[in-house]
């Protein structure tokens, strides 16, 4: 039997093994046979092909076992096995009944699928969206027609990465010889295959157990995924603007999903089976349509079993023949039209992916460090020759199917650079939160620009992987930068608050700025334009609640010099199972001198260390 070598203790564990025996770390899954770079796996299904054809055999995936395929190695290895879970009482192969009439497409559409009972509505629900796009479809398998040998390769984007997923065709049946995980109608294969694959990349199916929209839609295409966030505890955003991101979204063909109850604290959960929808679930989007004035979206639900029975439901007296003619409307399982005002108040999130097949794109390895002097691993510079359309996006690795690590609060943003390299102006950012990827869309001018990751609730562990991805419209040039500006990240969390941060006017020439929305935690800039005098800022944020702080106190004093700005406190969520609460306090003066006297020694207290002033050094406006 094959071994892989642990890369944190060099123990030589067996290659069906997902994490180290001995100090559980997640051992290197492209070593196992997960999953490979796309051409990579290309060249290996072509490979696998060429030796089944020549032994006359079917293909095996020894890398992913039936017996392991479930819960992974290590419950296998425990005595849990996939026989009687989630009512599988066999694998069967599709290849094994030729006569059957399998295929792996049968002009496909979302009305064709059925989830099973994995749980794996944010998977699904994205296929259900790529359903109407046959040939995004049709890409992401090979072969498109049912192979005799059971064998498969699957292209998906894993964490950041685009790979092929190398497959047999064994899925699990029940005992009444009924699909146990989701299928497509019509004895096609390409729901169970995909599936299968995107399972296996993460080491079992139990690893696919609850999502958001957002994330299937990502690891089926690899393009930024945008959440519209309608209900929250912060309230609600703008419908209008909303209404005309969705619209906008629609008219350029982008591909949606939503999120139903996931988040709502407004609502009793009797209120939405009442109404026929499923809470903490997640729908396909597949309309958006304004027609006589009345606003309303097509959803379809992946388990079919249940509808919105509400207005505009099938079975509501709205409807006329005139606006089901221009609807094109007709009943089907699981698919329902609601209108927008109903929406606003039993969904939570509308996630909108850009894909765009035709852009340019590159992708780069990088690592959150433990500290500022080597978070500057996710910065890279980007040239522009003519107007683009950009989309940068942030991907962390190791959430799904590794319960050995906690979600980063993750951030990304485009800053203008000058002709010398120096960061100037923000000119777009995601939002700062802990989830798999963030990203943002911009048009871009001619001109150099930086982009840089961020993450801080990890800085006392250890690095983090992650991957970078630029996407854009015309061809531009993008590259890691090596040699830094030392204080680039102080720089731009400066310009970060004085874009995005709430400006408060301590007195004339001095201001504070604070960054809270949607920014997991806290950001806090002092800014002095006082050519004569030292702005000294006290800052208490004791009374905060599941937060880490960049300079390792939650109490501080600075004293910002004539002519200068400086990041005070840099506060991030930590738990994600959790939520936080930001207390802040802040006293201020003004001095003619820069000792901070009676607020402690020297300028800034506590002292701050090589790593610290890369973030909290003063800078000169």
């Amino acid at each position: 039997m094959m071994t892989i070598e642990c890369s944190a203790c060099t123990f030589q564990n067996e290659d069906t093994y997902l994490y180290c025996e001995i100090c559980l770390t997640k051992l290197d899954m492209k070593n196992q046979g997960l999953y490979y770079p796309a051409d990579e796996a290309l060249n290996k299904y072509k490979t696998i092909l060429e030796e089944c054809k020549k032994q006359k055999k079917k293909f095996t995936d020894e890398s992913f076992p039936t017996k392991f395929a479930i819960y992974g190695s290590w419950c296998a290895e425990n005595g849990i096995d996939s026989v009687n879970s989630y009512g599988i009482k066999r694998w069967f192969r599709p290849s094994d009944y030729p006569q059957g009439g399998w295929s792996v497409f049968d002009s496909p559409k979302s009305s064709d699928i059925i989830q099973g009972s994995l749980g794996d509505c944010w998977l699904i629900s994205g296929l259900a969206v790529i359903a109407e796009r046959e040939e995004l479809l049709r890409a992401m398998i090979i072969p498109n027609t049912a192979s005799e040998y059971g064998l498969y390769v699957i292209f998906l984007c894993i964490e950041g990465l685009r790979v092929g997923v190398v497959i047999d065709d064994y899925l699990p049946q029940t005992k009444s010889f009924d699909f146990a995980f989701s299928y497509a109608k019509r004895r096609q294969l390409w729901v169970s295959l995909i599936e299968k694959g995107v399972a296996k990349a993460f080491g079992r199916y139990s690893a696919l157990i609850a999502g958001h929209c957002f994330e299937g839609l990502s690891i089926l295409t690899g393009a930024l995924c945008e959440t519209y966030v309608i209900n929250s505890f912060d309230g609600i955003i703008d419908k209008d603007t909303l209404w005309a991101k969705l619209i906008s979204g629609h008219i350029q063909n982008f591909l949606m999903g939503a999120s139903c109850g996931t988040g709502n604290a407004t609502l009793e959960p009797s209120s939405f089976k009442l109404s026929g929808l499923d809470k903490n679930h997640a729908y396909s989007v597949l309309d958006v349509r304004e027609i006589e004035n009345k606003k309303l979206i097509k959803f379809k639900n992946p388990w079919g079993r249940s509808k919105w029975n509400g207005n505009w439901s099938p079975e509501s007296s709205l409807w006329t023949e005139k606006v089901k003619q221009k609807l094109k409307y007709k009943e089907e399982k699981g698919v329902f039209w609601m209108e927008f005002q109903d929406i606003l108040k039993f969904f939570d999130a509308i996630d909108v992916c850009r894909y765009c097949p035709a852009w340019h794109e590159e992708r780069f390895k990088a690592d959150f460090g433990r500290c500022s002097q080597n978070m500057c691993n996710t910065i890279l510079t980007l040239n522009v020759f003519e107007v683009t359309q950009t989309e940068v996006v942030l991907y962390q690795s190791g959430l799904r199917g590794d319960s050995q690590s906690s979600r980063l609060d993750i951030m990304i943003c485009i800053y203008r650079a000058d002709a010398s390299g120096t960061l100037r102006s923000l000119i777009e950012s995601s939002p700062r939160v802990l989830r798999s990827s963030v990203g943002c869309y911009c048009v871009l001018e001619p001109g150099q620009y930086y982009i840089i990751g961020f993450s801080f609730n990890h800085w006392d562990s250890d690095n983090r992987p992650c991957i970078i991805s630029v996407r854009s419209s015309k061809k531009s040039f993008c590259e890691k930068l090596i040699n830094h500006p030392q204080f680039i990240l102080a720089d731009a969390l400066i310009q970060f608050a004085l874009k995005k941060g709430s400006k408060n006017k301590s007195r004339d020439l001095f201001n504070i700025y604070y960054v809270k929305s949607e920014f997991a935690g806290l950001l806090i800039v002092a800014e002095n334009m006082n050519s004569s005098y030292w702005f000294q800022v006290k800052s208490d944020c004791s009374d905060s609640t599941n937060l880490v702080c960049t300079r390792n106190s939650l109490i501080t004093c600075d004293s910002v010099p004539p002519l200068h700005r400086q990041v005070l406190n840099l506060l991030s969520h930590l738990e994600d199972t959790e939520g936080f609460c930001v207390a802040n306090n802040l006293l201020h003066r003004v001095c003619k001198v820069a000792s901070l006297k009676d607020w402690g020694p020297g300028e800034h207290n506590p002292l701050l260390s090589a790593s610290e002033k890369m973030l909290h050094i003063p800078r000169p406006l």
